[in-house]
């Protein structure tokens, strides 16, 4: 078999694993052992299909600007649109120091045990599978489907309502930018960082119109237009700002030359 289709098809084998067991038995085993039992079965399929860290988007020389703090400036930007409808901290009721630890068990949380999971196995794993097989620009579309189409699990209910749609059109906007940012720049660390902080942000966020945003016909479309808007500038900044860098590159290998 192809090297790059036994790639992909390896990891769309193992988010149909983990999709299951989540599933199945999240309620009776628990997120921690269950994501331990997920990133060790993430392991083992790496190791045994012989993918190197460079491969996966984790080795090679690291530039910390455009590899870590531009996904992460990015990440930021892609909540601006919510600020104009009042946002706050969640305290969940409890007291200062209580707020804290819970904060801190949500980090490690949405940077371990999703972030790093579904990073490597999307962006750094099947990405790279759907590369070789299909070529960048199928994978960037593929992989973002199927990272997408791994949400249902997530309180999705197979019901024509509002939050169902955006349960799948949330990921699937994100999922497209990411994967630009891993065909562009070939690295996964910031996107790791990214999605993670991403996640808890949006766990610990309060949206003072949240009722008009989730309850009205106006604010789906604001929501939808704005995210779609936001997402689909910084895909292209992505795009341009590698280009400019090829060319930067180009242009001292010509000097040096």
């Amino acid at each position: 078999m192809d090297r790059g289709k036994k790639i992909a098809l390896s990891a769309l084998g193992v988010e149909i694993v983990g999709s299951s067991i989540l599933l199945l038995f999240y309620r009776d085993i628990g997120w921690v052992p269950l994501g331990i039992l997920m990133l060790f079965l993430l392991y083992l399929v790496v190791k045994k299909l012989g993918v190197g860290k460079e491969e996966l988007g984790l080795g090679g020389e690291l530039d910390l600007k455009i590899h870590i703090l531009l996904p992460i400036a990015f990440m930021l930007l892609s909540f601006v649109w919510i600020l104009p409808l009042g946002v706050g901290l969640n305290t969940f009721g409890k007291p200062l120091k209580v707020v804290l630890l819970i904060y801190l068990v949500l980090l490690v949380r949405y940077l371990v045990f999703v972030a790093l999971y579904e990073e490597i196995l999307f962006r750094g794993l099947m990405q790279r599978g759907f590369e070789l097989w299909k070529g960048p620009k199928f994978a960037v579309i593929a992989t973002a489907i199927i990272f997408s189409l791994g949400h249902i699990g997530s309180r999705f209910s197979f019901q024509p309502t509002f939050p169902n749609f955006w349960r799948l059109y949330n990921p699937l906007l994100a999922g497209i930018v990411y994967s630009i940012y891993r065909w562009k720049f070939r690295r996964i660390e910031g996107l790791i960082l990214a999605h993670g902080l991403s996640d808890f942000f949006d766990r610990i966020m309060t949206v003072e119109k949240a009722d008009w945003l989730l309850g009205t016909l106006e604010g789906h479309v604001y929501m939808v237009a704005a995210y779609t808007a936001v997402m689909a500038l910084e895909g292209y900044a992505y795009v341009k700002i590698a280009e400019k860098l090829g060319e930067t590159a180009k242009k001292s290998k010509e000097m040096v030359a």
